[in-house]
């Protein structure tokens, strides 16, 4: 009881390795706007801003027996096309934010 758990498929990606992925499912679903990789743009990075995400489900295996039945490009893939069908929901999450850049406080000395 009271136990926490990460959950990953142990995919260990940097940041740019999965825009990029998510570019070739974009052009896959909708090629018009093809090569989506062109819309890239780099910003500096922000104080403690991480390259990648990684989480070890370890635990999660050991304690549950859980495992990751999805793919991570299938999973992709489904995410992208929930956020291509539900464009309404993307608007209105859109006007709610105010497009400031988050995190740029300088860190602590």
């Amino acid at each position: 009881m009271g136990e926490s758990y990460l959950l990953s498929a142990r995919n260990p990606l940097t940041n740019m390795e999965i825009v990029n992925r998510i570019c070739t499912v974009l052009d896959n679903a909708q090629p018009y706007g093809s090569p989506h990789s062109q819309l890239i743009s780099h910003v500096e990075d922000r104080p403690g801003h991480d390259l990648r995400y990684v989480s070890d489900p370890s635990k999660a295996e050991k304690d549950l027996g859980w495992r990751s039945d999805i793919v991570f490009e299938d999973g992709l893939s489904d995410t992208v096309g929930w956020y291509l069908a539900n464009g309404v929901w993307c608007t209105e999450a859109q006007e709610r934010y105010q497009r400031e850049r988050l995190g740029l406080a300088r860190a602590a000395q």
